[in-house]
């Protein structure tokens, strides 16, 4: 029933505290402050522009906004370049399309986090549509290198880091870089066959089985770290756009 229904509120919120970084360098964030802009309020604006300039898809945005805010906000990954920022100096790639990319050290190991997104009315679409995005950049090493050049320096990192990152860079892979993905899947919800409790409960065992199958069939991911994110949407197309449209304060 409507009890069963979501309520967008925290997401809203979330996404709102998350928004600047999102949009901006750690040093362009310092760079507005100094010039006493309200850089939440830029952020949002940099964005609309560039949705309705390239024609971009909100519910894409809203997607790729959330995967950044989980690698960051939750797992503290920091970023090395948004999808947003790949999408708006055109450093897309036309075999993987936007992504983003993170980083983190974890026993002096270089973890370099790829995100995707995908929200699809079906559960298993947007699974499969993020894999698919993940089997291709594995032969795309070339293309991660220079995402991570231009930006290095535009980002608040400490010298450890600072210094594997420019390692990475000088000397391509070795057996102290590693790479995961984060993976953030938007869903809609069937909600008239179970409880609340009982379909997520459902969904996540889909999403497990889901990705068991394509594993095995795909072993360069398979040796790969995986992170997934499941957000499910009353409807996933519907309101993945609105709630964005809400934040940005677009009709």
């Amino acid at each position: 029933g409507d009890d069963d229904a979501f309520d967008y509120s925290k997401l809203k919120a979330f996404i709102s505290r998350n928004i600047k970084r999102y949009v901006f360098s750690l040093v362009k964030i310092d760079e507005l402050h100094t010039r006493d802009f309200d850089v939440s309020q830029q952020a949002n604006a940099e964005i609309t522009n560039a949705i309705l300039k390239k024609h971009y898809d909100f519910s894409k945005e809203l997607g790729d906004i959330l995967v950044f805010s989980f690698c960051e906000g939750i797992k503290g990954y920091q970023k090395i370049m948004t999808n947003y920022e790949v999408h708006k100096n055109e450093l897309d790639n036309e075999r993987i399309g936007n992504y983003g990319i993170h980083f983190h050290l974890r026993n002096d190991e270089l973890i370099l986090v790829i995100t995707f997104s995908s929200i699809r009315q079906k559960l298993s679409d947007a699974l499969h549509n993020c894999i698919d995005q993940s089997k291709t950049i594995i032969t795309e090493k070339s293309y991660i290198k220079g995402l991570i050049s231009p930006t290095l320096f535009t980002q608040t990192i400490n010298e450890k880091a600072a210094s594997k990152l420019s390692d990475y860079l000088l000397n391509g892979r070795n057996k102290n870089t590693q790479y995961s993905y984060t993976l953030f899947i938007g869903y809609s919800f069937d909600r008239f066959h179970y409880s609340l409790k009982e379909q997520i409960k459902a969904d996540m065992e889909e999403c497990i089985t889901c990705l068991k199958s394509i594993l095995q069939i795909n072993p360069k991911i398979a040796s790969k770290e995986i992170n997934i994110y499941l957000v499910p949407f009353n409807n996933a197309e519907e309101d993945s756009q609105r709630i964005l449209k809400e934040i940005l304060s677009l009709p």
